[in-house]
């Protein structure tokens, strides 16, 4: 591509002779492998149960995120049914290219091949990288915008040729598709663009604002099915702010950044965010700013804390590329940055439990990597749940109706045996009420059925998942039916959480 006339006259490009490492292709290959060995391990998790059934009912938006991750789930389960290896398969290959995206980042920056190889590995060991990538889930693919984003974004800045914005416009539009968050990521570039003088004439691009359109334009029918049906997302956006903000989530949310890449890829990120901010005309620095601004959101809003981890995978790959004149040298004529990537694949082994499903069930459930990462946990035990419910629900006459309070439980029970549920959680309430004929119901929650809603109920089972998970303790009751119809009973089934 041409470059742009009248750059910065100080202005550092992109080190296009500088050679790139040869092993970081082996190192985002082998985590993609990883995964892929470990993908069918423990079970589904209650969100890949979820989104199997809702890209079955394809819509241009869900109660709780846009259609993009629940059309991909349902068409990977049509593939092959129930195979997680095959629904967790997308998610191993955007690692591999998360991972590779990391090295080729720090190549901009300025790495060498050993900068670019600690920056591949600190990333391919992050437990924040491995536990989206285990799992098929809107994080997963999240990722791999916000990094693909940022990565076009340093490719128009330090190339001078801007037409890298319309590609950066078209991959977030298609981001925007599955989640909101990189609207975040937008803002915090444009804030880190303003802030800085070499760059803020990109504003004025008619690239960068043909990239804005494009995204926008991708972005509208979710955008118009959220505003027909009342903006559930602010509502869902509540929900997880009560849960998640406040003083101790902002603590959690800071804490956790050191933590998501790992000890080494914490150390990295605050380094390549040092960079950013003292050296304004960098190309660390629009990165570096738009984390602070991504942060800050978080912190009003209450966001969880890995929403940042895109930009912390790039900010440690800019960390990456200042990191040799940090270290000692190992041995003459051998690079300082050589001692980092061994301590970093080694560091990276402590936390993997918590990460991916490397110890048997039963052991992994009792040790404490199990209170840091409890999406691992709530994996376990689906089988079991089903059964337990099924040993009711044979009991029942014809027409017999499962109804639970979260998505999960309903999932769980399509997906292990092939027969419907019904719920009234997020988007499962528009797939409802069952039909006015139906028979008895077999009711599975925490809470106790309200006699106003339900008749003739009676506590039948208490679920045991086998593990002290979000299942443990939930309570099957059998219930004559609705109290009147099912359509004065379902309104009233509707929730929003997450």
């Amino acid at each position: 591509m041409a470059r742009d006339a009248g750059t910065w006259p100080d202005e550092q490009q992109e080190p296009a002779g500088a050679g790139r490492s040869r092993a970081v292709p082996w190192v985002a290959t082998a985590t993609g492998v990883v995964l892929m060995i470990l993908a069918p391990r423990y079970g589904p998790h209650r969100d890949e149960l979820y989104f199997v059934v809702a890209g079955h009912h394809p819509q241009r938006g869900y109660p709780d995120q846009p259609p993009l991750t629940p059309l991909l789930a349902a068409f990977l389960h049509d593939l092959a049914p129930g195979s997680l290896v095959a629904l967790r398969s997308v998610s191993a290959l955007l690692v591999v290219l998360v991972v590779w995206l990391a090295a080729d980042l720090a190549r901009a920056f300025g790495a060498s091949r050993h900068g670019q190889l600690l920056s591949a590995v600190v990333v391919a060991v992050g437990p924040g990288v491995l536990s989206v990538g285990h799992l098929l889930s809107t994080s997963t693919l999240d990722l791999a915008v916000w990094v693909g984003v940022t990565r076009l974004a340093v490719a128009a800045l330090g190339s001078g040729d801007r037409r890298w914005w319309l590609a950066a416009g078209l991959l977030l539009g298609v981001g925007l598709e599955n989640k909101t968050l990189p609207a975040f990521l937008a803002l915090g570039l444009v804030v880190g663009l303003a802030g800085s003088p070499r760059f803020r004439g990109h504003l004025a691009s008619p690239w960068l604002w043909a990239a804005a359109l494009v995204a926008v334009a991708l972005w509208a029918p979710n955008l118009h099915w959220q505003a027909t049906h009342g903006w559930p997302q602010l509502e869902l956006g509540a929900d997880i702010r009560a849960e998640d903000g406040g003083l101790l989530g902002a603590v959690t949310l800071v804490g956790f950044q050191l933590l998501l890449l790992g000890p080494i890829g914490g150390y990295l990120a605050v380094r390549g965010l040092g960079v950013g901010l003292r050296n304004r005309t960098g190309l660390v620095a629009p990165v570096a700013t738009a984390y602070v601004v991504v942060l800050a959101v978080l912190l009003a809003t209450g966001g969880k804390h890995y929403y940042t981890l895109g930009l912390l995978v790039a900010l440690a790959a800019a960390g990456a590329a200042r990191s040799s004149p940090a270290l000692p040298a190992p041995a003459p004529g051998r690079p300082r940055s050589s001692w980092f990537v061994w301590i970093a694949a080694i560091a990276g082994l402590v936390p993997l439990p918590s990460a991916l499903p490397v110890l048997p069930a039963p052991v992994y459930a009792a040790t404490p990597w199990a209170a840091i990462n409890d999406d691992q946990l709530n994996t376990i035990g689906w089988p079991t749940v089903v059964a337990q419910v099924r040993d009711v629900v044979d009991q029942q006459p014809a027409g017999v109706v499962v109804l639970s309070q979260n998505y999960g439980e309903a999932g769980a029970w399509s997906w292990f045996t092939g027969r419907p549920a019904w719920s009234g959680h997020n988007g499962y309430a528009d797939w409802g009420p069952p039909p006015e004929s139906s028979g008895p119901v077999v009711l599975l929650g925490d809470r106790e059925p309200d006699p106003d809603l339900w008749d003739g109920c009676r506590l039948a089972a208490t679920l045991d998942p086998g593990v002290d998970n979000e299942e443990f303790g939930a309570r099957v009751w059998v219930c004559a039916g609705p109290v009147g119809s099912w359509s004065r009973v379902w309104p009233r089934q509707r929730h929003l959480s997450a």
